[in-house]
């Protein structure tokens, strides 16, 4: 890859400093050039600049650094991610030398100018040279007016060009200049005043320069409706060059930039919880937050059980009373620490978290709020870049349970030793409106509650009105989308561990107090796919009892068109191919009982008749389901499952060709059917199937291998239970026997071979 040395840089506000070694080191610095050497083997670029040397990898360098990536030997210390990873050998990693390493590398070299995930790509043609180059020569000036500054703007009519934006879809931009004189604060916000559109906002030191921009200072937040806001905490004095843009085929509206500032000769102090700055969430806004902590990244301390390197403060004014939910955002950088106090100076009731690297994106609380102001405390984690934090901020006032942006959270943390939780909740529908069409029952006024299930588990959920009015109850997995609806309750088995929600609707005119039946418990082992239990091994000849339990619920693992009001699993392994009888044992029939064979549990399988048993199985693992019908509700449904040898009974007659010979084989079988021509029983039978498409006549035979074997021969048509003989003949040792039949009518047929044990050949011809 390359070598290179730092060199003086001249126009950014901060120091970037000067190197003054030679570019090839001499010969009495081999224990360098032995790390440039393995640096440039492993395909990074080595760079050198006191305190730090360092070995660079990443995507902005060219090179792809996977989760297993280890810095080359003699590189102990690292810094970054996969799209720039810095590998040192000290372990200094200084605030000028991260800046000017971001501007060699910047992340976005060849950016195509679409749209984002806010309208359609454009064609951008040929815009000719970038406008930011023009802006930047002559930026609006925004006016301080007792230390706040206002502007209005608009897109309408700008053109396409490089926005120098942190979002790469950006190319319709705005450039202004913000002179501060003095150090302190400064709060820059900008929000779209009309359109659909929401403006990203970018703030640096030197225009023209992505490189420049100020760490945590670059908001790209799209939700809306929203604001994106960007806090520079203990700012230098300085001119700052703000960025307003927005992606070439958004709604080009008007927007609104407003600044404030606030004096502070010193970086704050830890804990400071006098004039901090501060930023407002309204009523049911979105907000887009950055902190630049520049200016504070030599006042580190303690903060949520982490050394934090660099320490800042904001003041959050939450206008109304409602939730709200804090959103950690990595960005660039390699993670941080933060906490929230309703009351600066006090710990209770605290909430701290941080997002590391690999993530990007950590919720930090989501809870009820009332109206006042907050602190948000920040925190860089241990060698980590220059302090900028990124986070979103959500607040809604709506009724907690009035819709899904507000669900109500069912805590069903509490479990009795069996790890059961089961509660009646009081609750009511005053006050609430219709906000969600009902899939069954009634749909009036409703109410929706958030479960999170840490475990694969049966649940049950019934609603009952204090008046006796019904009350509808869905239970679904996406707040939005269908889900099991019932009138009164819901019950389902074998959930995975996921969040789902509970929707209940009643009528407008009631009063609509309700209580809330809910019961989550640990899945029954074989009632879902999720715990569908060990699998039951069998081989041929062998034999095994399992049950439709009275506590196995309904988990929908039958696809099956008929009705169950529950069902279970059992995985099988079977050893050898063969058939798989299923007879239950108890006062049940196997006819009201819903079978389906699938090769896993979570696919659909066949669902044919399956009174007697499930033919033809293959060898390996498998799955039969098992589902009571609506009269199969109470009690447990004993099953008796036995492996059989293909053809052994009536179910399993095996489909042949005509016109071709056949093996066929007894050794091993037992007798099962009762043929007519036959006195005293035979020593074993098998079946076998075959189908006419047309009316034809049928020539059967059936020729012993051996002379001293007795074969017999029968037809049958119609089901096992109710067959009907067509003919039958018993040969004498040695003989074959055979079996003419004119005039047969299309469809299926079945032969029965019989006899003493051996082998024999079965022929089926038509004319």
């Amino acid at each position: 890859m390359g070598r290179w040395q730092a060199w003086c840089v001249v126009g950014v506000a901060w120091a970037v400093g000067c190197s003054l070694s030679p570019t090839e080191p001499g010969d009495s610095d081999e224990g360098k050039r032995g790390l440039e050497t393995r640096c440039e083997a492993a395909g990074g670029d080595f760079y050198e600049r006191a305190p730090a040397t360092l070995c660079i990898f990443g995507e902005r360098q060219g090179t792809s650094v996977g989760p297993g990536f280890a810095c080359p030997e003699g590189f102990p210390n690292r810094l970054g991610d996969g799209e720039l990873l810095l590998c040192n050998a000290s372990g200094e990693f200084p605030a000028e030398i991260l800046v000017e390493i971001d501007g060699r590398y910047p992340s976005c070299t060849d950016c195509e100018l679409d749209a984002g995930d806010v309208g359609a790509d454009v064609e951008v043609g040929d815009v000719g040279d970038p406008g930011d180059v023009e802006r930047c020569d002559d930026p609006d000036e925004l006016v301080w007016v007792d230390g706040q500054a206002e502007v209005e703007g608009s897109f309408a009519g700008t053109g396409l060009g490089e926005a120098l934006s942190c979002d790469s879809n950006a190319s319709v931009g705005h450039v202004y200049a913000l002179t501060t004189d003095a150090s302190g604060d400064l709060v820059i916000e900008v929000e779209a005043d009309e359109g659909t559109f929401v403006p990203a906002l970018s703030v640096r030191n030197v225009c023209a320069q992505r490189a420049s921009a100020l760490p945590g200072a670059c908001l790209r937040h799209r939700a809306q409706p929203s604001k994106n806001v960007a806090v520079l905490l203990s700012a230098e004095p300085a001119t700052y060059y703000v960025w307003v843009s927005t992606p070439p085929a958004a709604d080009r509206g008007t927007y609104r930039l407003r600044a404030s500032f606030q004096a502070r000769p010193e970086p704050q102090d830890l804990e400071a919880c006098e004039a901090l700055p501060e930023v407002s969430l309204g009523d049911g806004e979105v907000l887009g937050l950055g902190v630049s902590a520049r200016g504070q990244f030599e006042v580190g301390g303690p903060l949520c059980g982490h050394d934090a390197s660099s320490r800042a403060e904001v003041g959050i004014d939450v206008e109304a009373d409602g939730v709200w939910s804090i959103d950690l955002l990595r960005g660039q950088g390699q993670g941080f620490a933060a906490r929230q106090r309703s009351e600066c100076s006090r710990a209770e009731g605290e909430v701290c978290g941080d997002i590391i690297l690999g993530e990007l994106r950590r919720n930090l609380l989501r809870q009820e709020v009332e109206a006042g102001r907050k602190t948000l405390s920040l925190g860089n984690l241990p060698d980590s870049a220059i302090p900028g934090y990124g986070l979103e901020l959500r607040h809604s006032s709506e009724l907690e349970g009035q819709s899904c942006a507000r669900p109500q959270v069912l805590d069903v943390s509490a479990r009795d030793e069996d790890g059961v939780f089961e509660a009646v909740i009081a609750a009511s529908l005053r006050g609430y409106r219709d906000s969600a069409a009902a899939e069954c029952g009634m749909n009036g006024r409703d109410r929706v509650w958030e479960l999170v299930l840490t475990e694969p588990s049966d649940v049950r959920v019934e609603a009952r009105g204090v008046s006796g009015a019904p009350l509808s109850v869905t239970l679904s997995s996406s707040c939005d989308a269908p889900g099991d609806c019932s009138v009164g309750g819901v019950a389902r088995s074998g959930l995975a561990a996921g969040t789902y929600y509970v929707r209940v609707d009643g009528d407008l005119d009631d009063p609509a107090d309700i209580e809330l039946d809910l019961r989550v418990a640990p899945a029954l082992v074989g009632g879902s796919c999720e715990v569908p239990g060990e699998p039951v091994v069998l081989a041929i000849g062998d034999t095994a009892q399992v049950s439709l339990r009275q506590e196995d619920g309904f988990s929908g693992v039958i696809s099956c068109g008929a009705e169950v009001v529950r069902d279970r699993v059992v995985p099988l392994d079977l050893v050898e191919a063969g058939d798989l009888a299923i007879v239950a044992t108890g006062e049940v029939s196997l006819e009201d009982l819903v079978v389906e064979h699938a090769p896993s549990c979570e696919v659909s399988g066949s669902c044919g008749d399956a009174h007697h048993g499930i033919a033809a199985l293959e060898a390996g693992n498998q799955v039969v389901k098992l589902g009571g019908s609506p009269g199969v509700d109470e009690g447990d449904v004993e099953v008796s499952l036995e492996l059989l040898k293909p053809g052994e009974r009536c179910f399993g007659a095996q489909l042949v060709s005509l016109d071709h010979d056949h093996a066929v084989g007894l050794g091993g079988y037992q007798p099962d059917a009762m043929p007519g021509c036959v006195s005293g029983g035979l020593a074993a039978d098998r079946a076998y199937a075959f189908e006419l498409s047309e009316t034809s006549t049928v020539i059967l035979t059936l020729t012993p291998a051996d002379a001293q074997q007795a074969v017999a021969l029968w037809l049958e048509r119609g089901a096992c239970d109710a067959a009907h003989e067509l003919a039958c003949e018993h040969g004498e040792a040695g003989q074959p026997a055979t079996l003419v039949l004119g005039a047969l009518q299309p469809g299926f047929y079945r032969v029965w071979v019989g006899g003493d044990p051996g082998d024999s050949t079965l022929h089926i011809s038509t004319n």
